[in-house]
């Protein structure tokens, strides 16, 4: 028993689990072990197929999406607002991304054609034309640049613990100290 009474196997026993893991079978396996009293230190999790390549842009939330078009020289807005499920609901019109006074980036909407002071949106594609032709190095280089506690991560931050791992269909409390 460790001091939060949750068992432990002896130190020299552990089980690995890494096929069919994906975020849902992850949270079921935690809230499985605390609910018949095992620890979390008696288990490692291999990242395999299921959470390496069972990530789609409806998972992550991300997607990308055409916002505007131009039609005999007017710009329309291009947006969807499903009935079924508000949260696919997209921008409309054209966007800029800004940061704000606290350094967080902001999407402002119906912007105009001249464009936001602060815009950091960069045209890539026109027309099916590549505009932008970056290496991996470059964005190796922008990526080391970034503060890895403001990407989000599982409803959280990374590099702070989230109070709750989101999944799917719900959430599960997070499992603290097992």
């Amino acid at each position: 028993m460790n001091e939060k009474g949750y068992k432990v196997l002896d130190p020299h026993v552990r089980l690995i689990w890494g096929d069919g893991i994906d975020y849902q079978a992850l949270c079921t396996i935690c809230a499985t072990l605390k609910a018949n009293g095992w620890s979390l230190d008696n288990i490692a999790f291999g990242s395999g197929g299921g959470l390496l390549q069972k990530l789609n842009r409806d998972t992550q939330k991300c997607a990308f999406k055409c916002s505007s078009i131009t039609v005999g020289g007017q710009d329309r807005d291009v947006f969807k607002d499903p009935v079924t499920d508000p949260g696919k609901a997209s921008k409309r019109g054209r966007l800029a991304l800004v940061a704000d006074s606290e350094g967080s980036y902001v999407t402002k909407t119906a912007c105009s054609r001249e464009g936001v002071p602060g815009d950091v949106l960069v045209e890539v594609f026109r027309d099916g034309t590549l505009l932008v032709d970056q290496s991996f190095d470059d964005v190796r280089a922008r990526a080391a640049d970034l503060d890895p506690s403001t990407l989000p991560l599982l409803g959280g931050v990374a590099g702070a613990p989230p109070q709750q791992i989101e999944v799917l269909y719900g959430t599960v409390e997070q499992i603290d100290g097992l």
